[in-house]
């Protein structure tokens, strides 16, 4: 089956009354709070040019995806005898169900297949449009020779110069004013299309004892409308979307922080309701279908601890059927850090966002390490991230007895063989998860407990050389 097409020709033409306009009130830009949940607070400061009584104002580049209801419009300084009659978002797309709903009861052309020629034949015919088949079905016309409800290859709408016609978005008002003159008055909706995520690069150095952390807000702009030089803030938190009360707060908070002078460093942090945000000290540029990048922290030095993990359950076995020498346990790579300047941390609240590591070698080569995902860390808190599983580290597990003291309980005996291939000591965790409860009867090395059903054997491995871990544990109550 042929696509069908749409065809449109459109004169523009937009009323506005004489003397009426908007315009960037001075010194005022727009003002963003942009969450990670994909909707963002504008506030817009306009000086509008009235002429003297009721009056229709427009305002143009605007996100198309406003939410109509959470539109609000206050005049900035005591304004007698202006006010607000009505207010409207106006943005229909052009598409061929739009156009086909405008022009019901219009004239059309329509191309139809031709009853008198030849296989593939089309004909153009004059109709005019009874309904659009907005409920599923097809369009229907009224055409010389009846009512026709068939296929259809393409529809030609005539002209449109009517001003209703939004297929740009734009906020309508219609006002009054007692006096002709200027007045500045706050603009402040809700968008979605604006959204932001944190972005991290980690440089390590020598054996990863230390490093180097730079971090990027990447800022998308999906709502259809540019944002020139606005003042930006970036709000990190989980937010309860129905009232927005938070991103209101920090917006206002924005407004009336003042701008600095220079070029970015990097964002400011700061609290505002329950979350924490980040502003940038310097209006940015955020065209629209583009994703901007600013800095968030630059080359923050680390304190690194380089972490091996291995961890295991006496529940979990593999499918596959095994040697005596038992099956491999997964070795895990982790970088730890305190998140404190005191500790070598960044010293500031980090927004969730993914840490890509990079270690440079002697010769100056750069090895991609691994990436994790950082959630949201406070200042001062613990953080790790896992970079993969070490290649020269290995671990094996093996069951060595088992015995039943009744119907829910029994006594397990397990080892564990760490081998290090490297030519340098390494040290190893080795983890241990227990259902239920437990009591540990025999073990060769010490251990620590790190929950109620976790238990932490730590050992150093020369190099070349293996150790092997042995314990016995009884599992159930009595």
């Amino acid at each position: 089956m042929k696509r069908r097409r749409t065809f449109l020709t459109v004169v523009a033409s937009c009323v506005i009354l004489s003397g009426s306009a908007w315009v960037a009130a001075a010194g005022q830009g727009p003002a963003l709070t942009i969450t990670n949940q994909d909707v963002a607070l504008v506030r817009d400061v306009r000086s509008l040019e009235l002429a003297q009584g009721v009056q229709t104002v427009r305002m143009e580049n605007v996100p198309k995806t406003i939410d109509p209801a959470s539109l609000q419009v206050t005049p900035l300084a005591d304004s007698p005898g202006f006010r607000i009659i009505a207010g409207r978002f106006v943005f229909e797309p052009v598409t061929e169900r739009n156009l086909l709903e405008r022009h019901i009861g219009r004239e059309v052309q329509v191309v139809i297949p031709d009853p008198k020629g030849g296989e593939g034949a089309r004909v153009l015919r004059p109709a005019t449009l009874l309904a659009s088949g907005s409920e599923g079905g097809r369009p229907v016309f009224l055409m010389k020779e009846g009512v026709y409800a068939g296929a259809y290859e393409a529809v030609i709408f005539p002209e449109r110069t009517d001003a209703a016609w939004g297929a740009e978005p734009v906020l309508v008002w219609d006002v009054e004013s007692e006096v002709s003159g200027r007045r500045d008055v706050e603009v402040l909706y809700l968008a979605s299309g604006l959204s932001w995520h944190a972005s991290y690069v980690m440089e390590l150095t020598g054996d990863s004892d230390d490093g180097v952390l730079s971090g990027w807000v990447n800022i998308e702009n999906r709502t259809g409308a540019d944002f020139h030089k606005p003042r930006v803030q970036v709000a990190s938190g989980s937010l309860h979307t129905v009232s927005m009360r938070g991103v209101r707060v920090m917006a206002a908070e924005a407004a009336r922080a003042p701008l600095a002078a220079g070029a970015p460093e990097a964002l400011e942090e700061g609290e505002a309701f329950e979350y924490h945000v980040y502003r940038l000290d310097h209006p940015v540029d955020l065209p629209k279908d583009r994703t901007t990048q600013v800095p968030l922290l630059q080359n923050v030095r680390l304190t690194l601890e380089r972490r091996l993990v291995s961890r295991g359950s006496i529940w979990a076995r593999p499918a596959a059927r095994v040697d005596d020498e038992g099956w491999e346990q997964p070795v895990q790579v982790f970088l730890r850090f305190r998140n404190s300047a005191e500790a070598g941390g960044a010293g500031m609240p980090l927004p969730a966002g993914v840490v890509r590591a990079y270690q440079v070698r002697g010769d100056g080569h750069a090895v991609f390490a691994g990436e994790d995902r950082l959630p949201h860390t406070a200042e001062g808190a613990e953080v790790g991230l896992e970079m993969g599983r070490s290649f020269d580290v290995r671990v094996k597990r093996k069951p060595v007895a088992e015995e039943r003291l009744g119907e829910r309980v029994q006594r397990q005996t397990w080892e564990l063989k760490a081998t290090n291939a490297k030519d340098h000591p390494e040290r190893l965790h080795l983890e241990e998860t227990f259902p239920g409860e437990w009591k540990m009867l025999e073990y060769s090395h010490p251990y620590e407990a790190v929950d109620a059903r976790r238990v932490r054997f730590s050992m150093e491995i020369p190099a070349g050389s293996e150790v092997t871990v042995r314990y016995r544990v009884e599992l159930g109550g009595r």
